[in-house]
C-alpha cells in the first residue's frame, strides 16, 4: 500500500499507509512502537495503531486517531494508553501536555500543567483526562514545550511559560 502520511518525532519516524496501518521505525525506549520497548531499525508494524486516520507524536508517546473520534497512545506509562473522548477531530502533544480539538469546535488538554499551559486556570495539578476548555469555535490549537495556543475566532490566545516570550504578551 502506499504512504499516505509521514510523522517524526524524537528519534524515530511513523507513516500511515493507505489502508490504516502503521509502521514506525527508530528509538522504542518507552514502548512508543511496540511493546516490549527495544529499537526497530526498519519498518515495524504497530498492531495496536491499526485503522488509524491520523498520528500524533511526542518525544515517548505514538499516537492513532481513528475514523471514529477516538484514539489510543502508544509510549510514556504516564498517559492513559485509550483517550477517553470519543469525539476527536485532531491531536496535537509534546513531552508534558497533549490537547485534543473535539468535535463543535471545542478543546481539550491533559498532562503536565506545571506553568499553566493546559489552559484551564492558574497551574495545577497534572491532569491524567482531557479536561474541556471554556473556549468556543476553536479553529486550532498549538502545543509548546510548556505553553499552549489556541486559534478562536481569528484570536490567538496563548497560556503557559511565558519565559522566552513564546506567549507573543
Amino acid at each position: 500500500p502506499k504512504v499516505r502520511l509521514v510523522r517524526a518525532a524524537h528519534e524515530r519516524t511513523c507513516v500511515l499507509d493507505t489502508k490504516g496501518s502503521v509502521w514506525c521505525f527508530g528509538n522504542n525506549d518507552a514502548g512508543e512502537i511496540s511493546i516490549p520497548p527495544d529499537g526497530a531499525n526498519h519498518p515495524t508494524l504497530v498492531p495496536e495503531l491499526e485503522g488509524a486516520e491520523d498520528l500524533a507524536m511526542g518525544t515517548d508517546l505514538t499516537c492513532g486517531v481513528r475514523g471514529d473520534g477516538t484514539a489510543i497512545c502508544l509510549g510514556d506509562e504516564q498517559s492513559p494508553p485509550e483517550i477517553p473522548l470519543d469525539d476527536i477531530v485532531e491531536l496535537r502533544m509534546n513531552d508534558y501536555h497533549q490537547c485534543a480539538i473535539r468535535e463543535g469546535q471545542l478543546v481539550a488538554c491533559w498532562g503536565a500543567d506545571t506553568f499553566g499551559g493546559l489552559g484551564n486556570g492558574p497551574p495545577a495539578e497534572n491532569l491524567s483526562v482531557p479536561e474541556t476548555l471554556a473556549l468556543r469555535s476553536v479553529d486550532d490549537v498549538a502545543v509548546g514545550w510548556l505553553h499552549t495556543c489556541v486559534l478562536a475566532e481569528g484570536v490567538v490566545s496563548c497560556v503557559g511559560n511565558a519565559a522566552k516570550g513564546q506567549l507573543g504578551n
